[in-house]
């Protein structure tokens, strides 16, 4: 009895059992080289299951070794049997990484031995000719990476992010570096010395010749000053009113942690003048 999905394949000669068998063979029993490859590898995978009799296994085997001699053509002989043994060895021992490979072999219409170590002999080859191009394949998919990537934000150029960029990391060490320089430079405020403006009134000094003093100044800019007698220097934009000027260069620290520097420095002899008498 033919199930009712196969009754299409005999359609039409269900009065000749031969011809029924023949059309329903040819659809079933393929006799490829890939159906008999999976016949004997499930042959020989063939394992004694937990509490199997050893007739039963031996029955197995025996189905097993029918349905290998059902895919084998009218002229199969021993000669093809050694030869597609040899290559059925061959692609058994293929680890998975050629299943690829494997399945293309399958394809084949005969399992022919020189056929098969040909084909094992274009794959190797074929295998090493991508191992060469590999190099190459990266490169050049770096350099498309490259040219199609966005530019970075700090110095333009195209491939990379501001975060990885080698000239803003350049540029960020230098700007703490100099931050930390000009906190260094307001800790090492200069000493105050004999060279330094004294607001200190010596009685002694007024004894000294004076060139020229706050209250006989010949410029006409900022005449008025009040001395801190508390400060260590002052400043002034009237380095000729100082008496023994030198140009040291100091640095000086401003409230908002910029840094200046000096002209010179000197001493100046202050002459005080009370009800118009000095």
């Amino acid at each position: 009895m033919l199930e009712s999905d196969q009754k299409i394949h005999v359609s039409g000669i269900k009065d000749d059992p031969c011809a029924m068998w023949k059309a329903l063979e040819d659809i079933f029993i393929q006799r490829k080289p890939g159906a008999r490859f999976n016949a004997y590898d499930d042959l020989f995978s063939v394992r004694k299951r937990e509490n199997e009799s050893l007739q039963a296994l031996i029955n197995r085997v025996d189905n097993l070794m029918q349905q290998i001699r059902n895919l084998r053509p009218k002229e199969f002989n021993l000669a093809a049997l050694d030869s597609e043994l040899a290559s059925m060895a061959l692609i058994r021992a293929l680890p998975d990484e050629f299943s690829t490979f494997t399945s293309s072999l399958l394809l084949l219409e005969k399992l022919d031995r020189t056929a098969i170590h040909q084909a094992f002999i274009t794959e190797e080859t074929q295998c090493r000719r991508c191992e060469n191009d590999a190099p190459g394949i990266a490169l050049a998919s770096m350099a498309s990476s490259l040219s199609n990537g966005a530019s970075c934000g700090f110095c333009g150029v195209p491939g990379h992010q501001t975060d990885k960029c080698y000239a803003y990391q350049h540029a960020q060490q230098c700007a703490q570096e100099n931050a930390t320089k000009r906190r260094s430079d307001c800790d090492q405020r200069p000493k105050s010395s004999a060279n330094t403006s004294s607001s200190t009134p010596s009685s002694s000094s007024a004894s000294q010749a004076i060139a020229e003093s706050a209250g006989s100044a010949t410029v006409n800019a900022d005449f008025h000053w009040i001395p801190d007698t508390g400060a260590a220097a002052h400043m002034t934009p009237h380095g000729h009113w100082l008496r023994d000027y030198k140009p040291p260069r100091i640095p000086v620290c401003l409230a908002d942690h910029s840094i200046v520097y000096t002209a010179g420095v000197g001493s100046m002899v202050f002459e005080p003048v009370l009800g118009g008498k000095k």
